[in-house]
């Protein structure tokens, strides 16, 4: 965290160098992620009160609604991993639709995507669609997404909060970075530009 700040600080008082503070701010936001992660399998703690708080700045700050992850990923990824409940799976044959091969071609990592740059912004259209997915009706959700873990209707209120809360981070972060879009660029959008590692298609 105090990385992080400092990357902002650099921003602030060096414009022209922004995109080499975004490299270590990007750096040490996918190690906060990394924590958040760990920290979400109970590996720090187990105190439920105190988990939350610190995954609410964690993961905020990578613009993951803890909630939504919760249930995204402990819940539905690895409660059902390699199955057709798995929302981190390939897309089946029958479900294979326009969008989702115009997905795969642009921000899915393969080795056709590679000669596209928006395959650096796979993982924030992960959280974007699952974000997305969350507010549908019951068990609909748009192709892009291959399955969708069930939310109860307090859960989708709750994680619309933490939508709210990441936005007010992001408007920290505009702040101390300065105040612009050029620095909000490099403080915020280009270091969170952080590819998923895979080496399967999901088409």
């Amino acid at each position: 965290a105090v990385v992080v700040a400092a990357g902002y600080w650099w921003i602030r008082v060096s414009p022209i160098t922004a995109p080499l503070a975004a490299l270590l701010i990007g750096h040490s936001l996918a190690c906060i992620a990394f924590a958040a992660h760990e920290l979400s399998h109970n590996a720090v703690t187990r105190q439920r009160h105190l988990k939350y708080l610190v995954s609410l700045l964690a993961f905020g700050v990578n613009a993951v609604p803890p909630t939504m992850w919760n249930r995204l990923h402990n819940d539905a990824h690895h409660g059902n991993a390699g199955t057709p409940a798995d929302p981190d799976r390939p897309v089946l044959a029958d479900e294979n639709r326009p969008a989702t091969a115009w997905y795969a071609r642009v921000f899915y990592p393969s080795a056709a995507s590679w000669k596209s740059i928006l395959v650096f912004c796979h993982f924030i259209s992960y959280l974007l669609r699952n974000m997305a997915g969350v507010f549908y009706p019951a068990d609909r959700k748009p192709s892009i997404i291959t399955s969708k873990p069930s939310y109860r209707r307090h859960e989708r209120v709750w994680i619309a909060v933490e939508i709210v809360w990441m936005l007010g981070l992001q408007y920290g972060v505009w702040l101390a970075a300065g105040a612009t879009w050029w620095a909000l660029t490099w403080a915020s959008l280009v270091p969170l530009f952080q590819s998923r590692p895979t080496n399967r298609s999901p088409v």
